[in-house]
């Protein structure tokens, strides 16, 4: 019996009590850690040892998907290796036809998205006409 209270107060001393004379006694403390800093700091001693170096003045940077959508970066972070390219920082995901100037971008591969977009917009602009009424003059004096 008295080993089995030795035993008891020895478990007793290891654990940590987080408060006063009262409190409930907690096994281990919870160290919490922030893993978004820790996979940062991964990437970039990775790219480090690509041996990266940052291009400036890149004003938008768009990634084209096969459902037909864009990957939008607003001034992204470039940064080039040799054949290796690294761009972070804020994007979007966007249908084509929300970013027009875009078209001048693609090439033959999406030649039906295109056409997708052409019938569309022809479509948009004949429903917008039928609804404009004739031009009455009201300048004929009797």
């Amino acid at each position: 019996m008295d080993a089995e209270i030795a035993r008891l107060n020895k478990l007793a001393e290891e654990r940590v009590r987080t408060g006063g004379k009262g409190s409930m006694r907690r096994k281990q403390q919870v160290t919490h850690k922030s893993t978004t800093s820790v996979d940062d700091k991964k990437l970039h001693v990775k790219l480090a040892n690509l041996g990266v170096k940052p291009i400036g003045a890149v004003e938008e940077a768009n990634f084209f998907k096969a459902d037909g959508n864009i990957i939008h970066f607003k001034n992204p972070s470039v940064q080039t290796a040799s054949k290796t390219f690294v761009i972070s920082g804020k994007n979007e995901t966007k249908p084509m036809a929300s970013i027009p100037h875009v078209i001048a971008q693609l090439g033959a591969e999406n030649l039906n998205q295109i056409k997708k977009m052409a019938d569309a917009f022809s479509a948009a602009k004949n429903a917008n006409t039928d609804d404009i009424p004739d031009l009455v003059s009201f300048d004929s004096k009797q």
